[in-house]
């Protein structure tokens, strides 16, 4: 159970999304948010490609190669695009709040702090640090993320801060960073090698989070209408439809 209410678990999804598309800068890159109990087509995803572009789709268009099944976003726009998904996501049957979801990722943006201005990262043997994760933290800790009103990004970023001045040890502080941020309710999809909220192998950050599965019948009604969900796409990122 979170203690924090509805509202201020969609502000730091809304942070959350922003803060994952910041850090996405590898041609592997893919954020995918499920409904969490369906095992289904993802309810949105966003990749980056082999020439430097980010791209927003819904459904099962995510896996369609046609034109038009994708639309482009940038880095820049990560907050009114966070913004719009939020507000999608949250006019679904079912998803009261971000508890309801759970999310996947892969590429190094998913293995470095998903925290607003950067994380914590103990860089004390660089050599041991792949330089893509370095360039996807050094990306979130330079973006604009709106955190205005998400008392949970803050709550979260105080405990790490205070952890990190006692040990100075950026592992431990994303750790206790994370425990704090579990108020954010999205769960991390058991398949990505995330154990208890955490990302196994190194605990470099990805903030804690509980749920798991799944697409929304919404979209799995809209199988035979793309244009409809290309629409949607369009209007969450803010293109003419």
């Amino acid at each position: 159970m979170t203690q924090y209410s509805s509202d201020d678990q969609w502000r730091s999804f809304q942070t959350f999304v922003a803060a994952y598309i910041a850090g996405m800068l590898h041609p592997r890159g893919v954020f995918t948010i499920f409904r969490r109990d369906k095992v289904a087509p993802p309810l949105v995803e966003f990749r980056y490609d082999s020439v430097g572009g980010q791209w927003f789709s819904i459904g099962d268009l995510a896996w369609s190669d046609e034109d038009g099944s994708s639309v482009p976003i940038t880095r820049e726009d990560a907050n009114h695009v966070a913004l719009k998904t939020g507000e999608l996501l949250r006019g679904l049957d079912g998803v009261d709040d971000p508890g309801a979801l759970r999310w996947g990722g892969s590429g190094p943006a998913s293995a470095v702090s998903v925290l607003a201005s950067g994380g914590f990262l103990s860089f004390s043997q660089p050599e041991d640090v792949h330089p893509a994760r370095r360039a996807a933290l050094d990306a979130r800790m330079t973006a604009n993320i709106d955190v205005d009103g998400d008392v949970i990004e803050a709550a979260a970023r105080e405990v790490g801060n205070r952890v990190f001045t006692e040990t100075k040890n950026g592992s431990i502080a994303a750790i206790a960073a994370a425990a704090a941020n579990v108020g954010r309710s999205i769960h991390p999809d058991a398949r990505d090698g995330i154990h208890g909220g955490w990302p196994a192998g190194g605990f470099e950050g990805l903030t804690a989070f509980h749920a798991r599965s799944g697409a929304d019948s919404r979209f799995e009604s809209d199988r035979g209408q793309p244009s409809q969900r290309h629409r949607q796409a369009a209007l969450v990122v803010g293109l003419p439809d």
